[in-house]
This record gives C-alpha cells, sequence and structure tokens, in this order.
C-alpha cells in the first residue's frame, strides 16, 4: 500500500487510482430497444461486434425517456408482495415487494454489457446522491445447491424478517451466482456491482429523519405525470428527482441521440434546471466542493466512447 493511504493523505494524488468508480449509474430503455430484438434472443449486433446505433423510433423513444427521467425522476416499481425470496441452504426468506430503483458502480469501459442488459441510457450520479436517499450497495451471497449453508447476513435477514429493519436488509441482499450448470457457476450478478435505493412504506417507524424521506415524491403528487402517463397501471410506486448537485452524468445510447439531445430546447432547459446554486455566489469555494457541483454542468458521452474510459 502506497504510504500516502497508509497516512491517511493524499500527499501524491497523481499515485491514487481509486478501484471504484465514484459515478453510479442508473440504465434505462430495455423496454425501448426490446422490440427490435431477434425472436431468437441474440443480442442486437450493437452488443456484440458494431457500434451502437438508432432507429428512428429508438432515438424518439430515448428522448422522450430522457425528458421524462429529467422532469419527474427515476421511477421505483414495487414488486408484488410474496413474489421474491431468497432460497439457500434449504432455507428461504421472504423480501418484501419495498419499491427500489437501482444503479451500477462501474467503470465506464464496463458500461456496454449492462446496456445491453438494461438498457442503453444512462444517468450517473456521484455516490453521496444515494447516502442522502438511504442506498446503499447490494450485499451479495453465493446460492448453489451444493453449497448447503447462509451466509449470515442471509440469517440474520431470516431472523428479523418480521421486524421493518429485517426486511429492508432482504431488499439489499442478492444472489452473486446462477445455480451451477454445465460452464460453472459464475458471478454474473456480482459483476453488476450493484447499488439500490430502497423506499418502505413503513419508513416512518425506521426512524429515518425526515429529510431523506423529503427526497422520494409520489407520482400523483408530480405535476404533469398524469397527463404524460394517463394509465395508472403503469404507475412507479414513487419517484426519486434526479435534480441534485450531484447529478453529473448521461450516457446517450449512440452518438445521434446525444446530438439531438444536445439541440433539443426542451431538454437542455430541463438540464439547466437540475442545478439549482449560483455561479457568482460560489465562484470562490474551495475545491472540490458541494456548493461548485450545484452550478456544475451535466457530462455527456455515448456508449461507444464509453469504451475509452
Amino acid at each position: 500500500m502506497p504510504a500516502f493511504l497508509k497516512r491517511g493523505t493524499m500527499q501524491n494524488y497523481a499515485d491514487y487510482i481509486p478501484a471504484r468508480s465514484d459515478v453510479l449509474v442508473h440504465w434505462t430503455g430495455k423496454d425501448i430497444d426490446e422490440p427490435v430484438r431477434r425472436p431468437d434472443g441474440v443480442p442486437p449486433n450493437w452488443v456484440r461486434n458494431e457500434p451502437s446505433k438508432v432507429t428512428p423510433a429508438e432515438l424518439s423513444g430515448y428522448l422522450r425517456r430522457l425528458k421524462h427521467t429529467i422532469r419527474f425522476g427515476l421511477w421505483m416499481n414495487q414488486a408484488e408482495e410474496g413474489k421474491e425470496k431468497i432460497e439457500v441452504g434449504g432455507h428461504s426468506v421472504q423480501v418484501p415487494g419495498y419499491a427500489r430503483t437501482c444503479f451500477t458502480e462501474l467503470k465506464m469501459s464496463q458500461a456496454r454489457a449492462h446496456a445491453a442488459r438494461y438498457g442503453r441510457l444512462g444517468i450517473g450520479f456521484k455516490r453521496t446522491f444515494l447516502f442522502e436517499r438511504a442506498g446503499g450497495p447490494v450485499i451479495y451471497y453465493g446460492a448453489r445447491p451444493d453449497w448447503p449453508e447462509m451466509n449470515w447476513l442471509v440469517r440474520e435477514a431470516q431472523a428479523r424478517g418480521r421486524t421493518v429493519q429485517g426486511s429492508v436488509l432482504g431488499c439489499f441482499l442478492k444472489r452473486m451466482n446462477r445455480e451451477q450448470g454445465e460452464t460453472g457457476p459464475g458471478y454474473c450478478y456480482y459483476d453488476e456491482a450493484e447499488w439500490r435505493i430502497v423506499r418502505p412504506e413503513d419508513a416512518v417507524r425506521i426512524g429515518m429523519p425526515d429529510a431523506t424521506w423529503a427526497h422520494f415524491r409520489r407520482p400523483e403528487d408530480t405535476e404533469g405525470f398524469a397527463e404524460e402517463f394517463p394509465s395508472r397501471d403503469s404507475w412507479p410506486r414513487w419517484l426519486v428527482p434526479v435534480s441534485s448537485r450531484w447529478l453529473c452524468l448521461i450516457i446517450y445510447p449512440s452518438l445521434r441521440t446525444k446530438v439531438a439531445a444536445e439541440h433539443d430546447a426542451e431538454i437542455q432547459e430541463l438540464l439547466r434546471g437540475t442545478k439549482t446554486g449560483d455561479f457568482q455566489m460560489v465562484s470562490q469555494a474551495k475545491e472540490p466542493s458541494a456548493d461548485l457541483e450545484n452550478v456544475s454542468g451535466v457530462i455527456g458521452i455515448d456508449l461507444d466512447m464509453c469504451r475509452n474510459f
């Protein structure tokens, strides 16, 4: 370990290469891409060996999704109660269907495989965005038929499952591998490096401060949401507004999408509205500074360019 890390200071910042990215990305758009996927399940060429391109329908869909995300927030969908279980070692833990939204902690060069799985539009935030909303990293556990015992975290969730705290813990547990097959176990889920924000309905009982829960909004209380999404059956349980000093990155599905968004007056106005700081007031602020984050622009990059970082 470098001496400056042992001393707890960064005396030689140039030598410090973090093992983890400080930008957590929420991916969306799988439903936009799916209609053009082949019936045999083979992913489109852009996943395998071609640049990421969009059809006119995909371009329109992604621009609309970006506008809705900036205007209304990230969707927190609620799973059907009783549908999700953790099963390992002959035991099971019932996971409540609390509303949640997910992020990946990845270097941008790793983005392509995850975009293929979840959609090609990435909305990136500094890690503090999740901390302020009681978010955290998923706790992975191994699960295979020939591993008979649960780890202690799964046991803890099982023991506390009847309490609010225990049930929320269950929402942060995720298996790291599929069941062992002919090609071995693999760690496909572990590779996602997933983080989550979970919003239980009975959050008050957990004792979280009001300031934390103020970051969430119900769709019915969000201006304009019902007009854009008239069918309540499709609504999420909660929304997480993205307007924040910690919003820092947009990964576009393609260069064409990025250029179209940069020349879309509505999108640019919405992006400017995500930052509420006054540059004249913070121009002399010390670096790094949360105040400067609140006037900092949002970086835009296309999916193909991500491979270079």
